[in-house]
């Protein structure tokens, strides 16, 4: 699981914790919610043994 942080149509920040899909070294896709308004994006890393740096590389929308 992750933490994504995603702001509201009112941009007021909501936490989701969403499962994880796929993770490879360069990418990893987060299940993220539907109703999500397109916007600065978090995601932290629930598990204590991994880093996943936050705010860095293509976040992208994709259908899957």
């Amino acid at each position: 699981m992750v933490s994504v942080m995603i702001p509201d149509k009112t941009f007021k920040i909501i936490e989701h914790n969403c499962s994880i899909i796929s993770k490879e070294e360069n990418k990893m896709v987060v299940n993220v919610p539907l109703n999500a308004y397109p916007g600065y994006i978090v995601i932290l890393s629930k598990n204590d043994n991994e880093i996943v740096k936050p705010n860095v590389g293509h976040l992208s929308f994709l259908p899957i």
